[in-house]
């Protein structure tokens, strides 16, 4: 073998050797492993009826931020031991951060303490945490605000809950009642959840109804009211039906008349950042951060405008 042929296979074997050590010992760039964050998001309720835009923006985030997300449903709301019991089981499977809407205060014991928490709402926690805002108290005097301007000499407002012992729609219905203080208007309170068959017992008042507002403050009795008065629309004419909180259902039910306004926010977005909030303070550690999301108020007026559409119809 001539001198060159040997200073050949010498050469190859040094780079053989080389690029062994190199692979071993992890000198060679390799394509970035990106760690799955593990983000459970516990909702009042996961139907997709009322959370589909939510989990449209919990969807984007978690494709962008590397997220692998667990989305429950308090299917208690009345329950108030539930919400610990399911933070805690998230915790136990590994959850490294829990965005949740709560029913209740939330009080971690100990152990939770190296659990992230974002929290929507707009209830402050002296455990550290990041918030999305959602001003309920705000969104309900915009509401009112307009129910007042359109029917001044209204005798009376029948407020519909899913539930008083809730904490937005307790927040909701103190808010509501409080703008009405200085009118004669007549609030009566129905808490569906314990008077299923109320809806069906107005209907032998239905010509006193010509001269009352229905308001549901959550998306569950809003939808319940917008029910009955589309399937006994012959028989039932109210002043008007208000509410808190949108779907595709109640969106065609302000399109054909039967609704006649809706006070919302951007729930993609909101649902995009809370998994981004979360991902912050698992991987950067940043806390206490807070993002509000505001309220719109939809009638026929606006319901076809682009800015609207954008909110309610939300391009992935």
């Amino acid at each position: 073998m001539s001198k060159k042929s040997v200073l050949v296979w010498l050469a190859g074997a040094l780079v053989l050797t080389l690029l062994y050590l190199m692979s071993s010992t992890n000198l060679i760039l390799k394509d970035d492993i990106r760690p799955v964050y593990q983000v459970s998001v516990i909702l009042r309720d996961t139907g997709d009826e009322y959370y589909d835009n939510f989990k449209k923006g919990v969807e984007k985030a978690a494709g962008e931020f590397n997220v692998d997300t667990n989305i429950l449903s308090m299917y208690e709301l009345s329950n108030k031991n539930l919400q610990r019991t399911m933070i805690e089981g998230e915790m136990e499977k590994g959850a490294n951060a829990v965005v949740i809407e709560p029913n209740a205060q939330i009080k971690p014991k100990e152990e939770m303490q190296n659990l992230s928490f974002v929290v929507i709402g707009d209830e402050k926690y002296v455990f550290e945490h990041s918030t999305i805002k959602v001003d309920y108290s705000e969104a309900t005097r915009e509401i009112a605000q307009k129910i007042s301007e359109r029917h001044k000499d209204i005798k009376r407002i029948y407020v519909f809950s899913e539930g008083i012992n809730n904490y937005s729609n307790k927040t909701v219905y103190k808010a509501f009642t409080k703008c009405f203080e200085a009118y004669p208007t007549e609030i009566i309170f129905v808490d569906l959840k314990e008077n299923e068959n109320y809806l069906t017992e107005l209907l032998r008042s239905a010509e006193s109804l010509e001269e009352s507002v229905l308001f549901g403050t959550d998306k569950h009795s809003f939808t319940a009211v917008a029910k009955f008065l589309e399937e006994n629309k012959e028989d039932v004419h109210a002043a008007g039906l208000y509410g808190i909180g949108a779907s595709n259902y109640l969106l065609n039910k302000l399109d054909e008349g039967i609704v006649s306004g809706i006070e919302t926010w951007d729930e993609y977005r909101l649902g995009y950042m809370s998994i981004k909030f979360a991902v912050d303070m698992i991987k950067n550690k940043i806390h206490n951060e807070e993002y509000e999301i505001e309220s719109i108020f939809i009638d026929g007026n606006n319901l076809k405008e682009e800015d609207t559409l954008r909110i309610l119809y939300p391009i992935e």
